[in-house]
């Protein structure tokens, strides 16, 4: 099935259906931030919608799959902007390091 849409590795095909369940992730997070976290509905949803995509990228090479893409749309370069700034704790990070 997944090898007809060109997926033939099992991770990545189990990132592209994780793309179903982006808003579900979004919302657990925005609610965990507002419960625990530093920012408490400080952030625009967009912002969470971003970091709940973060576990659509292809698994061997990072970039981000059909799925992320599909979801992401025109802040695409937004959305990546954000998961690249939280890992590496940049100065525009809005989470506090792990």
């Amino acid at each position: 099935m997944f090898e007809h849409n060109g997926i033939s590795n099992l991770a990545d095909a189990h990132h592209e259906l994780m793309g179903q369940y982006v808003l579900g992730m979004a919302f657990s997070l925005a609610m965990w931030d507002e419960n625990y976290g530093n920012n408490q509905n400080q952030l625009d949803f967009e912002y969470y919608i971003a970091m709940a995509c973060g576990g659509l990228l292809d698994y061997d090479t990072g970039e981000p799959n059909e799925a992320f893409v599909a979801i992401a749309g025109d802040k695409l370069n937004e959305y990546l902007k954000i998961l690249s700034d939280e890992a590496t704790n940049a100065a525009d990070a809005k989470s506090n390091p792990c």
